[in-house]
C-alpha cells in the first residue's frame, strides 16, 4: 500500500491482504473507508 498526500492508492495485492486478514486493523479501516468513498461519489 502507497500513501502519498493522505491520499491511499491500494493495490490488488492489498485487496487479497484485505480479504485474507493480512492488514492492519489500520490498514483495514483506510481501505473500508475509500470503499465506501468510491461507493458515494458513483451513487452522485
Amino acid at each position: 500500500m502507497a500513501t502519498d498526500n493522505n491520499i491511499n492508492n491500494f493495490t490488488a495485492a492489498d485487496i487479497e491482504k484485505y480479504h485474507k486478514g493480512l492488514l492492519s486493523a489500520k490498514e483495514m479501516h483506510e481501505l473500508e473507508k475509500l470503499q465506501w468513498m468510491i461507493l458515494f461519489l458513483r451513487m452522485h
